[in-house]
């Protein structure tokens, strides 16, 4: 059975991430980035929309949301390692713990998002802040955490270096 080319590049991601490798993880990821940019793209051209200024207006948003997601999933995980956890668990029960609500939040846009999607102006908002949103999702719940763990594995191995 052949892969998929999303297939193989998830497989070279976790594969890069268990080497240590993070220059070909953050290769990876803009290489996801772009997918979730010509995803929205796609979306609003197969809709029949433009990519609109208010197009725009719905990345930028839905850009803050998937940032805010990262930065309290990484605050989530400092807060266990202060509490004693491992490093592994601590990624892992973070990602366990913030799951459901990065869902509910993406589920509340796109639920809200459906409310305009039909009126001609705002069009492209909803298309572009949809599929941002529900392939954003997917890109931070699997890139923060791997991206973290392996940036703090390394700032922790060169502390022992130095030690």
């Amino acid at each position: 059975m052949t892969d998929t080319p999303q297939q193989r590049d998830e497989r070279a991601l976790l594969e890069a991430s268990r080497a240590g490798d993070s220059a070909a993880v953050e290769e990876l990821v803009r290489s996801y980035q772009g997918r979730v940019y010509g995803f929205a793209m796609r979306m609003c051209r197969n809709a029949g929309a433009f990519f609109t200024a208010t197009s725009m207006i719905g990345f930028i948003a839905g850009a803050g949301i998937i940032v805010r997601n990262s930065i309290i999933l990484v605050d989530f995980i400092e807060l266990r390692m202060a509490q004693g956890m491992p490093l592994e668990e601590a990624v892992v029960d973070a990602g366990a713990v913030r799951f459901r609500p990065m869902l509910l939040t993406a589920a509340a846009v796109v639920v809200g998002a459906f409310v305009i999607l039909f009126d001609p102006i705002f069009q492209g908002l909803a298309i572009s802040l949809m599929a941002g949103e529900v392939a954003s999702t997917l890109l931070s719940r699997m890139a923060v955490p791997v991206l973290y763990y392996m940036a703090e594995r390394r700032a922790r191995a060169a502390h022992a270096k130095a030690a």
